[in-house]
């Protein structure tokens, strides 16, 4: 535990993936409103988060990466699940017994949900957010399941759904804020999150000093 008793946890960023729908950009460097999609959700871990690593990304050592450690998936083509694993295997590393998991290209999603995940730890080894369906990448982990994701990435079924199951996932409604996991595939997703940030940008309060 912290010394606000919340349980200490290390935080990754799912960064990975080839973005096809997108033209192959790098979802990472996707700039919403004064960030990157990156450097948000970094952000949002780090308040929580007490190391953070990223799992992903074109160019390991670029400065884009910020000097966050990038970690190799712990076998290809293993999806999600084998960059969770590298996480994991990362942050057992560094004494944790927690890793938080985000996608990056959720722009709206804050630290809400993981607060929530948190509170429920460690009555599972696995916690994940749930709206109308499971967000699978919006979860919380406990670092002992690194042997076990690795095998399990290595495996014929690869998905996290699948993981969940076989060692005792707990879900975590939390319907309401289903609206923060719209996430970016496409370039309408991509212009649609741009307004959207906009708007949200026009609604913030003005101090009396404006």
């Amino acid at each position: 535990m912290s010394d606000n008793g919340q349980i200490q946890c290390a935080g990754l960023v799912l960064a990975g993936g080839g973005a096809v729908r997108l033209g192959g950009v790098d979802k990472a460097q996707i700039q919403i409103g004064d960030q990157t999609l990156l450097l948000r959700a970094t952000g949002i871990l780090g308040q929580f988060a007490d190391a953070i690593a990223i799992s992903g990304g074109p160019d390991p050592t670029g400065p884009e990466m910020h000097g966050y450690p990038v970690l190799k998936d712990v076998s290809p083509g293993g999806g999600p699940l084998a960059g969770i694993a590298a996480g994991l295997s990362w942050a057992a590393g560094e004494a944790f017994e927690w890793l938080a998991v985000m996608p990056v290209d959720t722009p709206f999603l804050d630290e809400a949900p993981y607060l929530r995940l948190i509170e429920k730890a460690p009555g599972s080894p696995l916690l994940i957010a749930e709206t109308a369906r499971p967000q699978w990448l919006a979860s919380f982990w406990a670092t002992r399941l690194a042997a076990d994701a690795r095998q399990a990435a290595a495996g014929e079924d690869k998905s996290i759904a699948h993981f969940a199951k076989m060692i005792g996932g707990t879900k975590i409604a939390m319907p309401e804020l289903a609206p923060m996991f719209d996430n970016i595939n496409t370039p309408e997703d991509l212009a649609k999150a741009r307004a959207r940030a906009v708007r949200n940008s026009n609604q913030e309060p003005r101090s009396d000093n404006v």
